[in-house]
């Protein structure tokens, strides 16, 4: 559905025909409700084709009117919102073939002369004017011709007694007069007649003249109401015409004169509650009079009155919300009234009440379908992503996932959301129609991992060096790497895929026994197998030179000899022919090892991608500085990976959580990014924890 960006219910945005359905005893027959673009009393409707425009109205507080056409299309339950070239109510609407006009009005500063003409196989508007502006009047159409009656004209001491005559064959307007000028009066065709009705005289007061336009002869006759009234709600059923309700001069009135075209004759009936301000219209053999307001009860009306023309029979229903001052206007099986105001809430309403005669009554409960995305694929966070459907055969009025009601508004024609789960969650399902048929579902939450990712095709290693104790008294000794390489041990095989015959633990190695260690793994590890390194000790970064080293437990100060070089890193790096290699350095000048040094932004959020293309990732405690012996950094490593609840973790989420902890709390900034000429085509290093 396509609106504008005026609309104020946010419901309209996301959709406008989600319903509110309430049940009557009819079986045949439901009510729903849908809302208009923006709420507004008085609004003029018309039907045309397969659509209905409700177009003007004004607002309340301030008092404003609207030039807003909200279009719906029955065709395919579209709305739309257009607009009238001049903002007003109190506006006159007629359809003939497939022209609607909008003519009159007010804009509550003037009368209007313009007739706004929606043309329907274009869809396109254009404008023509009345002989005089005038608000309050009244139109109808018969055979090519539309009439537009009466009304309210400025700097006239009575009501105007014009009568704008358009034919659409001839594209020409004539005139004509009423017997007397009136506003707030009703029109109403019933075969080749247009039967223009009461209203307000300024001089005699309420007025019971009936002016009568044969469109088969081209004359006028005068007939009279029962009563005089202003307000009232006219239809025609058939052959007969309804005049129903209005403001007497007794008040409210329940009045229905009935006129009959065929003998000319007229009969009264009552409605089921006396009231003004009323709407009315006519659907396949019926006529309905909804809402209303009485100053005897001092309340707007929520009754229906419903004439059935085959059986001459009267029953009534209801609107969800009393109100008067309602449009209405019917297309293909529907009722809509629009809009109006609610006296209770003192405000006007953007509601609009559907009646479909059509509608068998629900006997089925809601269909629950629960369907996996992604080939039920758990995604680097360990869920997975499901689909819950929800169809019926009416409408579905609450829907509770996991004891959480997920329609908040009104009841919706379908239900389909998405939700993520992690594998072994129970997600349970209870679904109510609008008709209170229920149904429910629950699903032990199941998901696969990609083939290319299977666990038993990977092996996890890793090489832990801690160096805190030296050999040469000039090199000074640390307090806590090797205590911090146990922490990250710990965790690794506590909660990830590590296991101990994989694990290799230096503690205060010689140069020698980190070369040995590097081949040890060489010859053991496999191309599927992932390798995450640490190193925490003193490092060191020669500027002259360019060169990079760590300090093993043998390395003499006043000798490089012993030192491990960067470069020598790298070549055991490149010769270890593993998937993915994840180095971690909590040493002084260990940034210099990176290519780059900053996190890559352009990561793939699912992890079986991440983890097709080989890696080769470092990250360090920080760049090209010195860092200290109690470590910010390893407490904020073992506490990601501690707090971690996803069941795959990559490197870059777990640098960026790192990061952004050490930006509050410390002047370090650690670095992340590839190991320079070591094979790193773009993957990454993803912990996947143990599984119970």
């Amino acid at each position: 559905m396509v609106f504008s960006a005026r609309f104020k219910n946010p419901l309209v945005c996301a959709l406008l025909v989600s319903i509110t359905s309430l049940f009557y005893s009819d079986l045949y027959a439901q009510w729903s409700a849908a809302f208009l673009s923006e709420a507004r009393f008085q609004p003029c409707a018309a039907a045309v084709g397969t659509k209905i425009l409700f177009a003007g109205g004004s607002k309340f507080r301030p008092d404003k009117v609207v030039n807003t056409v909200d279009i719906y299309d029955d065709r395919d339950g579209t709305w739309t919102t257009q607009s009238l070239s001049q903002a007003r109510v109190d506006m006159a609407s007629a359809t003939v073939g497939n022209l609607v006009f909008f003519g009159g009005g007010d804009d509550l500063t003037n009368y209007s002369d313009i007739v706004d003409i929606y043309d329907n196989a274009t869809n396109t508007w254009t404008t023509d004017k009345l002989s005089v502006p005038r608000g309050q009047l009244c139109a109808a159409s018969v055979g090519t011709k539309v009439l537009f009656a009466g009304g309210s004209q400025v700097g006239v001491t009575s009501k105007s007694d014009a009568v704008d005559i358009y034919d659409v064959s001839t594209k020409k307007w004539t005139t004509h007069k009423l017997s007397k000028g009136r506003s707030k009066l009703v029109a109403v065709t019933v075969g080749n007649k247009v039967i223009i009705a009461g209203g307000h005289d300024a001089r005699d007061g309420l007025s019971d003249i009936v002016d009568i336009y044969d469109n088969s002869t081209g004359k006028w006759t005068v007939q009279v109401l029962s009563e005089a009234r202003r307000d009232f709600a006219a239809v025609a059923v058939g052959d007969k015409a309804f005049f129903a309700g209005g403001d007497s001069q007794k008040g409210d009135t329940d009045i229905v004169d009935i006129y009959d075209s065929s003998t000319d004759t007229w009969s009264t009936n009552r409605l089921s509650a006396a009231r003004f301000d009323l709407a009315a219209v006519s659907y396949k053999g019926k006529a309905y009079f909804a809402g209303g307001q009485s100053r005897a009860a001092a309340k707007t009306s929520n009754v229906v009155d419903i004439y059935d023309a085959a059986s001459k029979t009267w029953t009534t229903s209801t609107l969800s919300k009393p109100r008067n001052s309602i449009a209405s206007a019917a297309v293909g099986s529907k009722i809509y009234f629009a809009g109006g105001w609610i006296s209770d809430d003192e405000k006007v309403t953007s509601l609009i009440n559907v009646y479909d005669i059509e509608y068998a009554k629900d006997v089925k409960p809601p269909v629950i379908k629960i369907e996996y995305k992604n080939d039920a694929i758990i995604d680097s966070r360990g869920q997975l992503h499901v689909t819950v459907h929800i169809t019926d055969e009416s409408l579905i009025s609450s829907v509770i996932i996991n004891n959480e009601e997920k329609i908040t508004g009104p009841p919706k024609n379908f239900f389909n959301s998405d939700f993520t789960f992690k594998p072994g969650e129970i997600l349970v399902v209870e679904a109510t129609d609008a008709g209170g048929l229920a149904s429910s579902k629950d699903n032990e939450i199941r998901g696969k991992l990609p083939a290319s990712t299977e666990k038993t095709k990977r092996k996890y290693y890793g090489l832990l060096i801690a160096v805190e104790k030296y050999q040469d008294a000039k090199v000074e000794s640390l307090a806590e790497p090797i205590k911090d390489a146990s922490r990250l041990r710990d965790v690794l095989l506590d909660r990830y895929d590590f296991d101990q015959e994989n694990m290799t633990f230096l503690k205060n190695p010689t140069s020698d026994q980190i070369d040995k260690a590097f081949e040890d793994i060489r010859l053991k590890i496999s191309e599927e197998d992932l390798l995450l390194i640490f190193y925490a000790g003193h490092g060191y970064y020669d500027p002259v030179a360019n060169i990079g080293y760590w300090l093993p437990s043998d390395a003499l100060e006043n000798n490089k000899a012993r030192w491990f070089r960067n470069s020598a890193l790298v070549e055991d790096i490149r010769a270890i022919r593993c998937k993915h290699t994840f180095l971690v350095a909590d040493a002084c000048f260990a940034g210099q090892i990176l290519k780059t040094r900053s996190a890559i932004n352009n990561a793939n959020p699912m992890y079986h991608n991440m983890m097709k293309l080989p890696s080769r990732k470092a990250m360090t405690s920080g760049a090209e500085t010195t860092v200290p012996d109690k470590s910010v950094f390893i407490n904020y490593l073992i506490k990601s990976l501690q707090e971690n609840e996803n069941l795959y973790f990559d490197s870059e989420e777990l640098y960026h959580q790192i990061r952004q902890s050490m930006k509050n709390n410390s002047d370090l900034s650690p670095q992340y990014g590839e190991i320079r000429d070591t094979g790193d085509e773009g993957g990454a290093f993803v912990f996947e924890m143990k599984r119970n």
